[in-house]
């Protein structure tokens, strides 16, 4: 009887072979899947230098040697001195020791007020610019009717300057970056356009205020019509 296969070391192996047949075909397939990555990474890396070429970029041999001079030229640091580097930038930026970049994101914005507030605007800008998205991912119709209802003036720089209003337009309370919001002056329920002449910046108590007025309007006409 033959010995058995070094690799699942089950199936007898034939004389003058380390692995079974099975066994022996897996290792092929994965060499040539390996040399095939090889290939297309050699590919797109060629065409990279000629895409560099043709735009008039320097020669990569160029780039390199520059880089290897300032590696060169930079002073060399001990283990201790690396690692109190390491420690410094982890304290001024606490979220890098996650290497997962959804954990880094989640992390800051638990931790950062600032960061937290600045993707908050982000999100309101991103919104409000882009109803036919925020439609996919909002059940009601609110941004179903923003899609319907757009003339393309609702543009970033338009919401980033509501954000920026003092007072809320409807009891003048100020604004601030925890009660900021932004409101459709007719509702789009109601008939109102997306348009940045019936934006208005709003303090959330009144927007809160305001849309349960709107969808009691809305109830009521509802009951008439039926």
């Amino acid at each position: 009887m033959s010995e058995l296969c070094i690799t699942c070391g089950k199936r007898p192996r034939k004389a003058g072979r380390r692995q079974c047949g099975p066994c022996a075909y897996r290792s092929e397939d994965q060499e040539k899947a390996r040399l095939r990555r090889q290939k297309g990474r050699t590919q797109r890396r060629e065409h990279k230098r000629r895409l560099r070429r043709a735009q008039g970029a320097e020669p990569m041999e160029v780039i390199r040697q520059r880089a290897a001079l300032r590696a060169a030229q930079r002073p060399k640091l001990s283990a201790v001195e690396r690692e109190a580097r390491r420690l410094e930038r982890l304290r001024a930026r606490p979220w890098l020791q996650f290497r997962d970049g959804a954990t880094r994101y989640r992390w800051r914005y638990q931790n950062d007020a600032e960061f937290a507030q600045r993707e908050r605007e982000r999100a309101i800008v991103f919104r409000f610019t882009h109803p036919e998205i925020a439609a996919k991912c909002d059940r009601g119709d609110h941004w179903r009717l923003a899609t319907l209802r757009a003339d393309g003036s609702v543009t970033e720089e338009v919401v980033r300057k509501l954000l920026r209003a003092s007072s809320c337009y409807l009891c003048g309370v100020e604004l601030t970056p925890d009660n900021r919001s932004i409101d459709h002056r007719i509702a789009l329920a109601l008939g109102g356009g997306h348009t940045a002449s019936n934006l208005a910046p709003c303090c959330l108590a009144c927007n809160a205020r305001k849309a349960r007025k709107e969808r009691a309007l809305l109830l009521l006409s509802d009951e008439m019509k039926g």
